[in-house]
């Protein structure tokens, strides 16, 4: 996946409010208990760092929830990746929990327009897009990245489909992948972004989010680096600035001839 020309769809840094700092407008609203945490309890620990506080108990309901975001342009791109930080704190007793940190809404069948549980109780990572759960067209999968029954920090997750090959990162490493066979991305998206719920509403998360953010393309193996290295979405260069830098190149060999 090459990931040169991905460009924000929405970001979400939670650093006090739910807005989206994309600069694509789609904020959004916190739902049934969902809150901006204390300052200090976002991914990095830092004064000024806050994250999506969903609770502890993914049997509920909260979220944060966009119904404005516009995924023309990863339709366009049949191309779509998502990054977030999330702290999965299980169901406080040691136990397995299902976990589902967003869902990106399409209709019909293919409601599951882009989501993941990560993880569901028996340990297993699912990543399902444009409907479920047929490998390889819909689903990809990895098995024991990340134990449900422990309380384990802050892991940075990568989910991304790219025509027709699809990829999960896990703190900057891969963890699975396919080259061919993946479904498109479903053109039936609503505009509808749901952080800490399932599509349908039936299965949330227990724990926290940080640092949410949607691409239109795929990201590179650095870009996904820099990521899990504590670099913000914003810093991951736009198609604009990319093809300046050429443009000027092109400029300085042709002044040079």
């Amino acid at each position: 996946m090459a990931g040169a020309n991905a460009a924000l769809i929405a970001y979400y840094d939670y650093n006090g409010d739910a807005n989206d700092s994309s600069g694509n407008g789609a904020n959004g609203v916190l739902n049934d208990g969902a809150v901006i945490s204390a300052d200090g309890m976002g991914y990095s620990g830092a004064a000024g760092d806050s994250s999506l506080d969903l609770g502890t108990s993914a049997g509920g309901n909260s979220e944060h929830s966009a119904s404005t975001v516009d995924f023309s342009s990863a339709i366009a791109n049949n191309s779509m990746g998502v990054s977030f930080w999330q702290y999965n704190v299980g169901n406080g007793a040691g136990g397995n929990i299902n976990n589902t940190p967003f869902a990106v809404v399409g209709t019909g069948a293919e409601a599951r327009g882009f989501g993941a549980h990560t993880t569901w109780s028996n340990g297993i990572l699912y990543f399902d897009h444009s409907g479920c759960c047929g490998a390889p067209g819909q689903r990809l999968t990895s098995v024991g990245a990340l134990d449900p029954n422990l309380i384990d920090g802050w892991h940075h997750i990568v989910l991304q489909v790219d025509n027709g090959s699809k990829e999960i990162w896990l703190d900057g490493t891969l963890l699975n992948s396919q080259d061919t066979g993946a479904a498109a991305i479903s053109s039936t998206l609503t505009g509808d972004l749901f952080v800490g719920l399932q599509f349908d509403g039936t299965v949330g998360f227990a724990g926290r989010i940080d640092e949410f953010a949607v691409w239109d393309s795929s990201l590179s193996a650095s870009q996904i680096g820099q990521l899990a290295g504590g670099a913000s979405a914003l810093s991951i260069p736009e198609p604009s600035s990319s093809l300046l830098v050429l443009l000027s190149g092109l400029v300085i060999i042709r002044r040079r001839r």
